[in-house]
């Protein structure tokens, strides 16, 4: 009897302490300051910052990363290249309106 897991759920067990362990220290974090300090939080906010806690640390992550590319690039007196502000599906509706109306690259 094979002992090992197919590669979907191993792959899967491997990314389980990436998502879970920020919302297990959000949690362990509420539950000390409950126990330690005597602060009451409501459980639905609990159970929100729990939820979001990796979608919170990529966000923050990604706006340090920007501020230190910022940072970096100032101090070599480089000026960062510009970004498309507009969203996916405004930019694909549009190139999808001109290949209607026009050449793709008008």
């Amino acid at each position: 009897m094979p002992t090992s897991l197919p590669p979907g759920p191993a792959y899967l067990l491997n990314l389980a302490p990436y998502f879970a362990l920020p919302s297990v220290a959000v949690y362990c974090l509420f539950a000390s300051a409950h126990k330690f300090l005597d602060i009451n939080t409501p459980r639905w906010l609990v159970f929100i910052l729990t939820l979001f806690a990796r979608p919170g640390l990529f966000f923050l992550r990604c706006r340090y990363e920007k501020w230190q590319n910022e940072r970096a690039a100032a101090a070599l007196g480089a000026v960062l290249l510009p970004h498309v502000t507009d969203s996916p599906f405004s930019v694909v509706s549009r190139v999808l309106a001109r290949l209607q109306d026009s050449f793709p690259g008008l």
